[in-house]
């Protein structure tokens, strides 16, 4: 069992550098990854899609050391879901539809 989540909490680990560096690098350039074709993501919103996935990878990132730690309950875990929510939240924002002028 304890294999299972070294296991799995690499893949978190990984899964949460890979959407970090990609966040960031939307933050910097202020555009879309090439093969990113999202119809609900405006246009000059860029910046706040990046942004969430910087918080949503570290979420991930601090989950997947939380689960090779294999605590119960422990901060790190916790720090791990309030940035998945919050980056949830800032995507949330970052889609949203301007209302007509």
């Amino acid at each position: 069992m304890s294999v299972a989540y070294t296991v799995l909490g690499l893949a978190l680990l990984a899964a949460g550098a890979i959407a970090m560096v990609l966040g960031a690098w939307t933050i910097t350039t202020n555009r879309r990854p090439p093969w990113l074709h999202l119809r609900t993501l405006p246009v000059g919103r860029e910046r706040g899609w990046g942004t969430a996935m910087v918080m949503e990878g570290g979420g991930s990132a601090v989950l997947g050391v939380s689960e090779m730690q294999g605590a119960a309950v422990s901060a790190l875990r916790l720090l791990g879901i309030g940035l998945l929510v919050g980056g949830v939240l800032v995507l949330a924002v970052a889609v949203r539809q301007r209302p007509s002028q």
